[in-house]
């Protein structure tokens, strides 16, 4: 085809103006900047939203936490006045000073039970009843268990103020008794100082287990909130998982004077709350990562997203209304080209051509841009028929080369049968074969085809051993065995002939030995299978692997294993399996024997061969 040189097209037939035209009238950019602004603006107020949501949930959580302090605190100033008034009370009479101890013990475990406490334990000085109670009351030395020595409580107890720790992994001192059993537990503990004696008379400790404030930090919890239960040194005393703060949100926490009541602070991977516990100045710490604030704003931004695709949708279906003969043409190039990709046709290219069929002057770039890809198809189409042509002329060459060499091959290998013969004066046994050797090339020139019918092949491979027996005084056996119709299946000449001389040359064990081939020819799946079994010398493990290795690089060289290597160059010319299909298999067990397989795609002739097996 001929392309007519056309004028450059003017300014305003461009395609890319024409459509840079369109968007400009639907308005796209002030769209889009007015859904940027919007959508920032929402996406800001729904995040702040979000952050009230969590800090009230997380002052909630600090109330709740608060007030179990401020209830532990009650109890700890109503057990120092019961102390105070069993420590005041006389030892006599014993039955007086008895009935105040059950009292005061009953009082302060009904406080416990009241306020749903895990336990009170004193320890005092002295001897007697007290010192014998074992569970809450014991002597002060065993306050030990708790981690303190008596000069330890004597510096920590201060008069005016209560005192808070975290007894971690201590023994249950309370009713029911639990042997063995251990507690991580909140303590708030007093005392009293005995000037006089200057010593303790008493110390107690107020506890509540840290399992308590666990569960307190993980209720209402979403992923990507955590919380923290720090005391006045930044120790995490209960968290609702992580075992520590990670260090940039202890790097935030530091930098927080802690004076209010609330505080808010970023971070690097979030913002954090601080609730001050003002019962003992520990700190709850909620931490709310960015990226939970993404899964929350989820929604509100595929709800943006849904709207703008949905102004987008409209404004493209009023694009494609405005610019209809340019979108029409746009798709039947694109149709043309996946028609011609996929089916090599010329007719849609020869529909698209009549869009453009106009004066040079009014085409615009897509127009050129069509014819030029017409004749581009159009030479390719032309270029591609030469290469198949060539290829398919070049693939028959190599086959015929190969099987010019599987001639020779077998000639040179029945001469040097004949040599032999004439070399043991065996004069007569050299001329028969002589003879049959000429009757044999006779009937291979007279055919001058491709493929020859299996049986034809077969009854050959009777007329070789024939030859091969009168050089060895008859120590050769065959047996054919071959499945119903497949005697008419085409097959390239030489297929098995090779293998059977394979079987003579290479399989005899020696003088006086007989070899026994068999030949069974069947279906497998798809193909034909010719498995051609000799009980000869076999083949070592070594030679073995170097023949599969030849056979599967599918090279074809002269000095070793030419038979079998030609054999499959040549099958694997006529067979479609593609590259991992290899049509011959050795199988091979040294002294046993060895089992060629050959697998061929069948071709059926237009008549049953038939054939004489020779034994």
């Amino acid at each position: 085809m001929k392309r007519s040189i056309s004028s450059k097209p003017k300014a305003y037939n461009t395609f890319r103006n024409k459509i840079l035209l369109a968007f400009i009238i639907c308005s796209l950019v002030p769209l889009a900047l007015l859904g940027f602004f919007s959508y920032n603006r929402s996406l800001t107020i729904a995040k702040d939203s979000i952050y009230r949501s969590a800090m009230y949930t997380s002052r909630q959580v600090g109330q709740l936490i608060s007030a179990r302090m401020s209830q532990m605190t009650q109890v700890a100033d109503a057990t120092q006045y019961l102390l105070y008034q069993l420590n005041t009370t006389a030892d006599h009479p014993f039955t007086g000073f008895l009935d105040k101890y059950v009292e005061i013990r009953n009082n302060i475990s009904s406080l416990v039970t009241a306020s749903r406490l895990y336990s009170v334990n004193v320890f005092v000085n002295g001897e007697g009843i007290l010192t014998q109670d074992g569970i809450m009351f014991s002597p002060i030395k065993n306050s030990e268990i708790y981690g303190f020595t008596e000069a330890d409580l004597l510096r920590k107890i201060d008069g005016n103020r209560r005192n808070w720790t975290v007894l971690y992994d201590v023994p249950v001192l309370r009713v029911p008794i639990q042997p063995g059993k251990r507690e991580t537990l909140i303590s708030c503990y007093w005392g009293k100082f005995n000037m006089t004696r200057d010593r303790l008379d008493y110390v107690y400790f107020v506890n509540l287990q840290v399992s308590e404030m666990t569960r307190l930090l993980q209720g209402n919890l979403e992923d990507g909130i955590n919380r923290f239960l720090i005391d006045d040194a930044g120790v995490v005393i209960a968290s609702s998982g992580a075992e520590d703060i990670p260090a940039d949100i202890r790097e935030a926490i530091s930098l927080s004077s802690a004076v209010h009541e609330e505080t808010s602070l970023p971070y690097s991977g979030g913002s954090l709350f601080e609730y001050l516990i003002s019962a003992n100045n520990w700190r709850l710490i909620t931490t709310i990562d960015d990226a939970y604030i993404r899964s929350k704003t989820r929604a509100l931004v595929n709800i943006y997203i849904l709207t703008i695709l949905f102004i987008f949708v409209a404004l493209v279906i009023a694009i494609a209304i405005l610019s209809s003969n340019l979108t029409r043409k746009i798709d039947l190039l694109a149709s043309a080209m996946r028609t011609y990709k996929i089916s090599k046709e010329n007719t849609a290219l020869t529909e698209i051509l009549k869009f453009v069929r106009r004066p040079a002057e009014k085409r615009d770039e897509l127009d050129e841009i069509t014819v030029d890809f017409v004749e581009m198809a159009e030479r390719l189409e032309a270029n591609y028929q030469e290469l198949l042509n060539a290829k398919i002329e070049e693939e028959k060459l190599n086959y015929r080369l190969l099987q010019a060499k599987i001639n020779p091959h077998f000639l040179y290998n029945i001469l040097d049968s004949i040599k032999t013969c004439q070399s043991f004066g065996n004069i007569e046994t050299a001329n028969l074969i002589i003879t049959k050797l000429a009757r044999f090339y006779r009937k291979q020139l007279n055919s001058s085809t491709d493929l020859i019918p299996l049986a034809s092949e077969l009854e050959s491979v009777s007329e070789y051993l024939e030859i091969e027996n009168h050089c060895r005084t008859g120590r050769i056996r065959l047996k054919i065995e071959m499945e119903d119709g497949l005697g008419g299946c085409m097959i390239p000449p030489f297929t098995v002939q090779p293998v059977v001389e394979n079987c003579v040359q290479h399989g005899l064990r020696g003088s006086g030995c007989e070899l026994n081939i068999i030949i069974r020819v069947s279906y497998d799946e798809d193909f034909i299978c010719i498995a051609i079994s000799d009980d000869g010398v076999g083949i070592p493990d070594a030679e073995l692997w170097k023949v599969r290795r030849d056979l599967a690089d599918r090279s074809v060289v002269t000095t070793t294993h030419f038979g079998l290597k030609s054999l499959s160059a040549r099958l694997s010319l006529i067979n479609s399996g593609g590259s991992d299909f290899h049509p011959v298999s050795v199988e091979s067990e040294s002294g046993i024997g060895t089992t060629v397989t050959i697998r061929i795609e069948p071709v059926l002739s237009d008549s049953e061969g038939e054939f004489e097996v020779w034994k």
